[in-house]
Formats: structure tokens, C-alpha cells, sequence
């Protein structure tokens, strides 16, 4: 015996096996600046290195050599594109063939964060002026995979129907005055 049911009592009626939607990622990077912080530290840690070799080299007694050599600083976390690049999980960004970062597939971000949180292991105080990740105002991504028994646009119409006429009914209701 066939019977007719909604998907708000059992979930054997309804039509719908995954709706979704999502944000539109909107991804700022500027490059030009991230190049310009990576060249400055890696000017700094050169002079640094030869300013310890110096001290070192002029310094006359054998016991304070070893002493500086071994007190040297520990080499600080150097930044990699490459590891840049692997930190996302959806692969969206990439090196052209210049060894610059582009945005490749902005459209597969899901907003995890996880290039920004990489960039601020090495940039702590300004990371987010390198990589902002934002959504777009306004627009969204809206994904419906049916069972079959009815298209996606109409089960998105029907939907909208119903809530249509769900929204005139508490429209009536204050109107009038009653629940």
C-alpha cells in the first residue's frame, strides 16, 4: 500500500539527501609586501650571522671563543612558499613560473584559516597584513543533491512556496491579532 508523507515526519519522504551552501571566499594576498618582509628577514639573519662570526673571529681567548660559539642564537623558523603553498588543504594557492604565489583556485577555499595561522608562526605581528581571507557580501553557494524523485530547482521552488505561504499565515496572524 503506497502512502503519501512529508519529510517533516520521517525522512524516508523527503527529497533531499545533502542541501548546502557557502560563503564566496574573497582572498587578499599581497604578495609584493609578503616578498619585501620575507627579503628584510633575510637580510637581518645574514647580518646577524656575520656580526656573530665577527665577535667571534676577534675575540683573542680560545675559552671565550667556545663560549660565544656555543651561546649562538638558535636558528629562527625561515619561511617557505613551498610550505606556504602545502598548508592549505584545498590546494588554492600555487608558484608561478616567476617563484611568486598566486591565488590558483580561490572558489575551492572552505575558510579553514590554515594558510593565515602558517603565516603567522613566522610573521606574528603583522600576518594579517599580508593574507585576509573575507566573504563576499552577499553571495552565496547553494548545492542540493536529490534521490531522484524530484529536480533540484523544483524541490528549491516548492520550498520557497511553502515558506512563502508560511510567512503570509504569520503575516495574517499580526494583522489580526491572534496566534
Amino acid at each position: 500500500m503506497a502512502t503519501k508523507g512529508f519529510g517533516k515526519l520521517h525522512a524516508k519522504w523527503s527529497p533531499v539527501c545533502v542541501a548546502n551552501f557557502q560563503y564566496e571566499p574573497v582572498i587578499l594576498l599581497n604578495e609584493a609586501k609578503l616578498e619585501e618582509k620575507i627579503f628584510q628577514k633575510e637580510l637581518l639573519e645574514k647580518e646577524n650571522e656575520i656580526k656573530r662570526a665577527n665577535e667571534i673571529n676577534m675575540e683573542k681567548d680560545e675559552a671565550k671563543k667556545q663560549e660565544l660559539k656555543k651561546n649562538q642564537p638558535k636558528e629562527e623558523l625561515k619561511f617557505s612558499k613551498e610550505e606556504f603553498i602545502k598548508s592549505c588543504p584545498k590546494k588554492v594557492f600555487s608558484l608561478d613560473p616567476s617563484n611568486r604565489i598566486i591565488i590558483a583556485h580561490q572558489d575551492s577555499c572552505m575558510f579553514c584559516n590554515e594558510c593565515t595561522k602558517h603565516l603567522a608562526k613566522y610573521f606574528p605581528k603583522n600576518s594579517e597584513s599580508f593574507l585576509k581571507i573575507v566573504n563576499k557580501p552577499n553571495v552565496y553557494h547553494f548545492s542540493i543533491e536529490t534521490n531522484g524523485s524530484l529536480e533540484a530547482k523544483d524541490i528549491v521552488f516548492l520550498g520557497l512556496e511553502v515558506l512563502k505561504k508560511k510567512l503570509e499565515d504569520i503575516r495574517q496572524c499580526l494583522s489580526s491579532g491572534t496566534r
